[in-house]
């Protein structure tokens, strides 16, 4: 190729290149209806993370049960319960157990009968020299509006 200037080369580029012109992609619309239906499974659950200092808003809405599943090698297959998270009205949701959290559930109800019941639940720091998360577990009844939903306040 001969060499040219930095104008030459741009002229060149422009007399070898053919203007495309793009339509805009025609997108499905979204369905102006959709079906009334209930929910018969939930095949997955949204995961709620314990946070130390942070606490959670649940009702739990099955007993606590083992998962097919191994997450860590070294921890084995986790404890899981399904809750709906308050916060969010997320009704498929899940909570992994701690050991601690399940003794201490365990203790003070007899036979799940946390089951259907609301907590407040908060991971507290890991203490000095301990291998496990202290959790506070408060037992609440949420306030409900006229219309039975349940009352937020904000936080701050």
């Amino acid at each position: 190729m001969p060499n040219l200037e930095a104008t030459e080369a741009t002229e060149v580029v422009k007399e070898n290149t053919s203007a495309v012109t793009k339509e805009p992609r025609k997108r499905t619309p979204r369905p102006t209806q959709v079906p009334v239906y209930q929910v018969k499974k939930a095949v997955t659950l949204n995961q709620i993370k314990m946070v130390s200092g942070q606490p959670v808003y649940v009702m739990f809405t099955s007993s606590m049960y083992e998962s097919d599943k191994v997450f860590d090698k070294k921890l084995g297959k986790p404890t899981l319960i399904n809750c709906v998270n308050l916060v969010t009205n997320n009704e498929f949701s899940c909570l992994v157990v701690s050991s601690v959290l399940e003794a201490e559930l365990n203790s003070a109800y007899t036979e799940d009968s946390y089951v259907g019941k609301q907590f407040v639940i908060t991971r507290q720091p890991k203490p000095q020299g301990k291998d496990y998360f202290p959790v506070e577990i408060l037992e609440i009844e949420c306030q409900r509006d006229e219309n039975d939903n349940i009352i937020m306040l904000d936080s701050a």
